[in-house]
């Protein structure tokens, strides 16, 4: 007799959802709220081993690669971009219950694979940005740096001489801030939502905003969770991107919040991973794993696999001074 799968989809965050959540603050009800301002919604499953989010998009799926192929793909994974993974409980029995279906499905963002079966595709996705913090201040910092990293701070710093920084109120988050985050969401390869300026002010983060003659050109959204600094999401203008060394100027900005307020780690996220890796970033892998149900399929997607996981050029960064 055929299994049947035994998850309950929600359309609504079902009651007694935060019961399930282990320590998985992502997952918490106050962080999907403020995900439901996106373009396509997504769906709540609840089991009694596992619970987590799911949404279907059609995408490339050779997305890091240079192929071309598109289907539809429904991710298990956070509402928003990201580098947490979108389930909480048993990975194992959600894997399970999840081949009982039909379609393709693809979880991201697993910080391990080490106990999942060798039947599943399993592949790298974005590595992770990580700065550990070790310095009292951002002096401290400069003076640890190797001369060219330290140069190019230095120039970074020049160029964006004329950049006022303002913490404002999430409410204060407006159209035009909104359409700095849709200029990153354009020049981006691995977009996979757009979410509306209701997100930004639900979403209770820290948001900065980079003011060049009183005219908002670039903004970060961070947010606390334990002793870690994440970095969320930002918007920039490319038009002054060069003249004021924008995006070197939000990562410092970062740098300089996450060692001010003693943060021991800042989570830069996946995506723009040079310039991370020159400000003294290192890397922490995360994976994906495809579960489909039919056989012949599953084995076509591991014999590609190669052609779709991440794969990031092999960097030999010497940032710091010392590594003591």
């Amino acid at each position: 007799m055929k299994k049947i799968f035994e998850g309950e989809i929600f359309e609504e965050c079902p009651e007694g959802w935060g019961q399930r959540l282990d320590t998985h603050r992502w997952l918490g009800e106050d962080v999907l709220r403020a995900s439901k301002y996106r373009d396509t919604p997504f769906r709540f499953v609840v089991h009694k081993k596992y619970v987590c989010c799911e949404y279907t998009k059609n995408i490339n799926l050779f997305t890091f690669g240079r192929l071309n192929f598109t289907i539809p793909v429904t991710f298990v994974a956070m509402p928003f971009s990201i580098d947490e993974p979108g389930f909480s409980g048993d990975i194992n029995a959600l894997i399970d219950d999840y081949r009982r279906r039909k379609g393709f499905f693809l979880l991201l963002n697993l910080k391990s694979v080490d106990s999942i079966g060798k039947r599943y595709p399993k592949g790298n996705t974005l590595f992770t940005c990580i700065f550990e913090n070790k310095f009292k201040s951002f002096d401290e910092y400069l003076l640890s740096l190797r001369s060219n990293y330290r140069r190019r701070i230095s120039i970074a710093q020049k160029r964006g001489k004329a950049l006022i920084i303002r913490k404002i109120d999430s409410e204060e988050f407006n159209d035009e801030l909104h359409k700095l985050y849709l200029n990153v969401l354009g020049n981006s390869k691995y977009p996979l939502e757009t979410l509306d300026k209701g997100f930004f002010q639900t979403i209770n983060s820290d948001i900065h905003v980079f003011y060049k003659d009183e005219k908002p050109v670039a903004f970060i959204s961070t947010k606390r969770v334990d002793n870690t600094l994440h970095f969320l999401l930002g918007g920039m203008d490319y038009t002054v991107l060069k003249e004021l060394d924008l995006y070197y100027n939000m990562l410092l900005h970062i740098v300089k919040l996450g060692i001010e307020q003693k943060f021991k780690k800042i989570n830069f996220g996946q995506t723009g991973e040079i310039s991370k890796l020159r400000i003294g970033c290192t890397f922490e892998k995360r994976y994906m794993v495809a579960v489909i149900s039919n056989g012949f399929l599953n084995s076509i997607i591991r014999l590609l696999k190669p052609f779709i996981e991440y794969r990031f050029p092999e960097q030999n960064n010497r940032v710091f001074k010392s590594f003591t």
